[in-house]
């Protein structure tokens, strides 16, 4: 017999992609399955929306943040896995089977994670660099993994983990942790991909990558991971050459004023660490995005390290206490 799904939506002011993003997963489940929309307490017609679909709607009192919303959904749901999608994401029939199949296959898998289209359709130039790049990186991953893509994962009902809730951001990397130390496994369905209708400028796309790599690092210093840097493991999708290339980036731009000689060596060495993210972008968008998508990783580089900057000085022994408590 089939395993049957529950498509758990965590939604917070989700008007402008709510619709789509129902209308997309209606289309794609089975008639065994089902559809929860969890509304974080929206002040926007979020509800209003959710109720003309043909979904069980569970509306919070309080805003909590996505992790919350999606484990007050899986507290709702009543199938044998929960497919957790945000609801700027559009899946298909062929990602939910998959998924479906997947499980099916592999018994001893417990939580899988998806692959992001590496173009939403957007006619900006910081939307599809972000589609790209999480596209790049997750391809470029183990199948073996010990993080989730928040945006869309599903894992087995049968001895779920509750999502971390201190975090606002970063927390499918925590997720992903907490599972490993349960044993359970997590693997990376490189080739299922869904598409992210998240639309970003120059402002939301900066404070984006700052938030969430000061999320990052007070999660890294709170879970106490600084043997991810001299192991093969990874803390997330975070990988040793994604530091390497923040720090070179640090580098580089400090020696720019300090010792200029040897800024181009550098600079070398930088692209040489990013050139397969350059180059897949410049056979997918042509020769003018390459440009601009070198210009533009150095600065997100600096943004990350402020960010990481930032994050770290909150990380105190206190906030390390309400993660150990995330642990039992």
């Amino acid at each position: 017999m089939s395993l049957s799904i529950s498509v758990i939506i965590p939604a917070y002011n989700a008007e402008k992609t709510l619709g789509e993003c129902l209308k997309s997963v209606a289309s794609a489940i089975g008639e065994m399955d089902e559809i929860i929309v969890v509304d974080d307490c929206s002040n926007d017609s979020t509800v209003s929306i959710a109720q003309s679909f043909r979904c069980h709607l569970v509306r919070l009192s309080e805003n909590q943040g996505a992790a919350n919303a999606r484990n007050e959904g899986a507290g709702s749901a009543k199938n044998d896995l929960y497919l957790f999608v945000d609801s700027d994401v559009l899946i298909t029939k062929d990602n939910v089977e998959n998924i479906r199949k997947y499980f099916e296959k592999f018994r001893s898998c417990h939580t899988v994670t998806l692959n992001v289209n590496p173009s939403a359709g957007h006619d900006n130039f910081f939307s599809e660099y972000k589609n790209l790049y999480m596209n790049h990186i997750i391809s470029m991953g183990h199948d073996d993994v010990n993080y989730v893509y928040g945006s869309c994962c599903a894992t087995r009902a049968s001895g779920y983990i509750p999502w971390p809730t201190y975090l606002r951001l970063t927390e499918d990397s925590l997720w992903g942790y907490l599972q490993k130390t349960q044993g359970h496994s997590i693997h990376c369905l490189k080739h299922v991909n869904v598409t992210h209708l998240k639309n970003y400028s120059f402002y939301t796309l900066v404070k984006n990558d700052f938030l969430i790599s000061s999320y990052f690092a007070r999660a890294f210093w709170g879970f106490k991971r600084w043997n991810t840097l001299y192991t093969r493991e990874n803390f997330g999708h975070t990988s040793k050459t994604q530091i390497a290339s923040v720090l070179l980036a640090v580098a580089m731009t400090l020696m720019f004023f300090i010792m200029p000689e040897i800024t181009p060596f550098l600079l070398v060495a930088w692209f040489l660490l990013n050139k397969d993210l350059f180059f897949s972008q410049k056979e997918k968008k042509g020769t003018w995005f390459f440009i601009q998508s070198v210009a533009w990783t150095f600065f997100d580089h600096l943004i990350y390290f402020c960010g990481i900057f930032h994050g770290s000085l909150l990380s105190t022994g206190e906030k390390e206490k309400v993660f150990e408590r995330e642990l039992t």
